[in-house]
């Protein structure tokens, strides 16, 4: 066994886990390492390391990644639209990286019943790098799932692999060093990039946990605020409807008595208990409900300076209950936050279900 065979195989593990990553990306949910993929990954592993060792035609390869690709896809339960366009976009960004590196250094398979002869350790390695940046992108804008990392994540996530290229690159042309150990190296180098990605990968999935459990924690207190406004609501309705014959026996002795403004403040006093009993938000939408409730009796200012508007059908719209929670109750807590330090200000707010999506509107004013 040649040592660019050793490289190969080893280089594989890493190879397959940022394509497992890429993949990864263009799926609508979170599909985290299980043993079925962790079978697909192995398969694919030994059979292309076997394809590669025994120099089969390059066409053996290219319909592996291509079964591979579909394998990873069905047990990450990728379906429909999201299967094909899954499938088209990786096997095309590994198309491209594997030509734009063969051609900078000046090597292009004209036919693909001929094994590759391509043997650049230095572009095996460029274009692992190329596939995982392309991997990372993909996640950051493409992926509905992403979690919005802070920025010293991705300069760490990045600048591992890119200063071992470098590093790589630099050792390269020292011969001093004997073949054997210069690929050693690099086999060093390759094992912990796998060991580092897999570390940061796990780490992203453990803040996204992290900020959920937060998110649930706030979703609780909502509930038990909504829970109590409903309560509360319901007591004083029940009170209302329990005094109706007496509200009523006084206005008729009132009315008796042609004591026109007695009448209006008393009216007044029982549509002040009714207004006491409305709740601010009832969309229909339990989490919309409880974030708008909450937020409002934590401001502490008057129903009056606070309009909520709807429209379409709230209440069964998809939205992650971490997503809506996260920006609904930034939007509105900072508004609140805004008006609260005013006399008059107002908070207006709008929310508009269309298909899938959920348009929000949120805006105050700061008149003192």
């Amino acid at each position: 066994m040649e040592l660019y065979d050793i490289f190969q195989i080893v280089s594989n593990v890493l190879v397959l886990y940022i394509w497992y990553l890429l993949i990864r990306s263009f799926s609508n949910h979170e599909e985290k390492m299980n043993w079925k993929i962790v079978m697909v990954l192995g398969v694919e592993f030994v059979v292309s390391s076997l394809i590669e060792y025994l120099h089969f035609p390059a066409i053996w390869n290219l319909i592996l990644t291509l079964i591979f690709i579909v394998s990873l896809e069905l047990v990450m339960h990728f379906k429909g639209k999201e299967l094909i366009v899954g499938f088209v976009f990786t096997f095309l960004i590994l198309l491209c990286i594997d030509f734009l590196v063969g051609v900078s250094f000046g090597y292009v398979l004209n036919n693909l019943n001929e094994p590759s002869a391509f043997e650049s350790v230095l572009g095996r390695l460029i274009t692992i790098f190329l596939t995982y940046i392309v991997a990372i992108c993909v996640r950051r804008f493409y992926s509905k799932n992403d979690t919005h990392m802070p920025i010293v994540y991705y300069l760490a996530v990045i600048l591992f692999p890119a200063g071992s290229l470098v590093f790589a690159f630099l050792l390269l042309p020292f011969s001093a060093y004997g073949e054997r150990k210069l690929v050693g190296i690099i086999i060093i180098l390759l094992v912990l990039n796998i060991m580092v990605l897999f570390l940061y990968d796990q780490m992203r999935i453990m803040y996204q946990d992290r900020l959920e459990k937060i998110s649930l924690q706030y979703l609780e207190k909502s509930y038990q605020t909504q829970v109590s406004v409903m309560e509360k609501s319901m007591l004083q309705v029940r009170s209302i409807k329990h005094d109706i014959s007496r509200h009523l026996l006084t206005m008729n002795t009132l009315a008796k008595e042609n004591d026109l403004n007695k009448i209006i403040r008393y009216l007044d006093i029982i549509e002040g208990d009714f207004k006491e009993s409305d709740v601010f938000s009832n969309t229909g939408n339990l989490v919309i409900d409880s974030i708008l409730n909450y937020e409002f009796q934590l401001s502490g200012i008057e129903l009056e300076r606070v309009s909520l508007g709807m429209e379409g059908e709230l209440r069964n719209i998809e939205i992650s209950e971490y997503s809506l929670t996260t920006v609904l109750s930034n939007l509105v807590r900072n508004a609140f936050q805004g008006v609260s330090k005013t006399k008059h200000g107002k908070v207006q707010i709008f929310l508009k279900a269309a298909s899938e999506i959920l348009f929000i509107s949120v805006s105050n004013d700061y008149m003192i």
